[in-house]
């Protein structure tokens, strides 16, 4: 027999301190060169083997990754092109896997999850160069068998116990062996993974992400990111991932096992809420108090694990979502509750996301995996309308307890607070109650109507308002509590309007769909003859007379109020009265303007309203007003110019 193949099977009885770094280089080695019988011999030798510990499980993983790659490229070699009655390059690499199988299939669960983990891991990667279906199939059937040995053998973390533990000792057995796990046995198909006690094995990781971030107290331990480099890489994103294809599995088909996904469920989302909360009130107490001597991580370090936290909880979200989606269940409401409580964890998180553009972010920049978890869960909430009205509720709470603490509204965390506020009150405006609405949606609102320095916070609460008053149009008939709370709005929210019209705040866009929603809602709300949609006319009116008499006149501002008014035509289509006196003060403008650059400008707005937006039971009175009004302003040649074009467009 080999000496250097009897001296490893020696050197394999010492322990983890007196095993020499060469082993594994000859292990490599002799797994490559010998007969199919040995290489089973010396696996279950290896795996048997008293010298395998937390320092070193992670090297006999690479250990059997690089032989697998090495076989194959000896395999490869060896393989003759052409006809042949020698085995194919397939079969021989799946037999000499087997037999590192067979050898896997006793022994300590440890040891073989990291054979079998390098072996799956090599597997996958040389799927470009070779047949390894079947190699990889066995390999999965037995990683999927360790696992499950090692779930049945492992207890969670004695918290009692770990309260005298160092916080930065993260170098246990159990969390090497969950590392190797996440490594390998994501590459395992879901079906087979169902033979697993998942429930298990997402409380392991989640225990390991809780004890990672200390519970949420990152900031209040004098730790930095730099005591573990590889936690934060590599290792945390991993188990991570492993959590939600854990979570993953047990919802396709969870059969009997309902109660244990909801518990899995329940467990994560309530796990990282507490996480959040205990994250953003250390983070405030930071800000708010910079003498607190227990802060002591440096500021970059303490971003780098905020983004960890944030990627580690929206990839398990992100898994629970989708279970929620797709969960079989007649009770909605459940479903709801989660969600919502999955938006609230998100909202306590919003002064992280907001680095990364947060909900309103487009393109290649913005967090497509955040923004598709917070919509998805949102969607759910909408599904169950009580629900809406409470997570509101609940996110007004937190914004009330952010005021409490002494935060201003342009300080950072009450001001991504707000501005994801608003994004959730603007999908939900239509299950808000009058309560909810008049007490909490609509305060919070007012707070950042003219604040322009913050963009998205400002351009956001005009988004509620005009998703109030277009939901106010599309269902005239709702309570009278909430009608009476548009109409008292309709004066304030057109003085904010017309301020906002200045330079550098609302676009001629924005403005335009502004007014039009307010005017629409106000004129379904209203059971004055239109009082209401005649004070927007006459105050738009009020400042457009303004603006043209002052010298030098603010073009910019006045033709953003110009065409604003122009677009109020389909909104008051449905009050004759109010629609001929809009025509005719609209005339007046286009008559008294000097500019003839300006004044087409006002016609061509004019003509697409009547074509694309103005209802069909009043466009027969506009058209008789448009033509009427060529006929008067032939010395321009303007709308002499436009006529053919409408008729056209008819």
């Amino acid at each position: 027999m080999d000496s250097d193949y009897v001296n490893l099977l020696l050197h394999l009885q010492k322990s983890p301190k007196e095993l020499h770094p060469a082993v594994f280089s000859s292990l490599v080695q002799q797994l490559n060169n010998l007969p199919v019988p040995f290489s089973t011999t010396l696996t279950a030798s290896v795996i048997a083997s008293p010298a395998w510990d937390e320092s070193n499980l992670t090297s006999l993983l690479f250990a059997f990754r690089q032989a697998t790659h090495f076989k194959a490229e000896q395999i490869l070699k060896s393989s003759t092109t052409g006809i042949s009655l020698a085995p194919s390059a397939f079969w021989k690499f799946r037999g000499w896997i087997g037999s590192i199988c067979s050898g896997a299939r006793t022994g300590s669960s440890k040891a073989r999850i990291a054979v079998l983990g390098g072996l799956i891991i090599g597997s996958e990667e040389l799927k470009e160069k070779l047949n390894v279906g079947g190699a990889h199939a066995k390999v999965e059937n037995e990683l999927v068998v360790a696992v499950a040995d090692y779930l049945s053998s492992t207890e969670l973390t004695d918290h009692w116990s770990s309260d005298f533990r160092d916080i930065r000792d993260h170098r246990h057995t159990s969390d090497i062996v969950l590392v190797l796990v996440s490594e390998s046995l994501p590459l395992v198909q879901d079906r087979k993974l169902r033979l697993i006690d998942l429930p298990r094995l997402v409380s392991l990781c989640l225990d390991r992400i809780s004890r990672y971030f200390d519970a949420g107290h990152v900031l209040s331990v004098q730790r930095s990111l730099k005591d573990d480099p590889r936690d934060s890489s590599s290792r945390l994103p991993r188990i991570a991932r492993l959590t939600s294809k854990a979570i993953s599995a047990l919802s396709d088909n969870p059969g009997s096992k309902i109660n244990e996904l909801t518990d899995c469920l329940e467990a994560s989302i309530d796990l990282f809420g507490s996480m959040a909360v205990t994250l953003e009130g250390d983070w405030i107490a930071s800000e708010t108090n910079r003498s607190d001597p227990g802060i002591t991580t440096s500021n970059e370090d303490v971003w780098t694990m905020f983004k960890t936290f944030l990627f580690t909880a929206i990839m398990v979200l992100q898994s629970a979502v989708d279970s929620l989606l797709y969960r079989n269940t007649s009770n909605l409401a459940s479903n709801a509750k989660l969600a919502g409580r999955i938006i609230k964890c998100l909202s306590h998180l919003s002064f992280i996301s907001i680095k990364f553009g947060g909900l309103s972010a487009q393109g290649e920049g913005s967090f497509h995996e955040y923004k598709r978890t917070f919509y998805e869960a949102l969607d759910i909430v909408l599904a169950s309308p009580p629900q809406g009205d409470e997570l509101m509720q609940a996110l007004s709470g937190h914004l009330i307890l952010l005021q409490k603490s002494g935060l201003q509204p342009g300080d950072s965390c009450r001001l991504a607070a707000s501005t994801f506020y608003f994004h959730c009150a603007e999908q939900l405006v239509e299950q808000l109650s009058f309560q909810t609405l008049s007490q909490h949606a609509l305060p919070v609102c007012r707070e950042y109507l003219g604040s322009v320095q913050h963009r998205e916070a400002f351009e956001s609460a005009h988004s509620v308002l005009l998703a109030l008053f277009s939901s106010q149009g599309r269902s005239p008939d709702r309570s009278d509590e909430r009608a009476e709370l548009v109409r008292s709005m309709v004066p304030f929210y057109v003085t904010s309007l017309i301020d906002c019209s200045a330079d550098d705040m609302l676009n001629i866009d924005q403005l335009r769909l502004a007014f039009a929603s307010l005017v629409s809602g106000s004129t379904s709300s209203n059971s004055d003859n239109g009082s209401l949609t005649w004070y927007s006319i006459e105050s738009l009116l009020a400042k457009i007379n303004h603006l043209r008499a002052l010298q030098p006149r603010p073009e910019a501002q006045c033709n953003r109020l110009e065409l604003a008014l122009v677009s109020l035509l389909p909104s008051v289509s449905s009050n004759d009265d109010i629609l001929l006196k809009l025509l005719e003060n609209i005339e007046k403008l286009i008559v008294e303007e000097d500019q003839p650059t300006q004044r087409q400008l006002l016609l061509e707005a004019v003509r697409d309203e009547i074509l694309h937006r103005v209802s069909d039971v009043q466009r027969e009175t506009v058209l008789r007003w448009w033509y009427s009004m060529a006929k008067l302003q032939d010395t321009t040649g303007d709308s002499n110019k436009l006529k053919p074009s409408i008729h056209a467009g008819l």
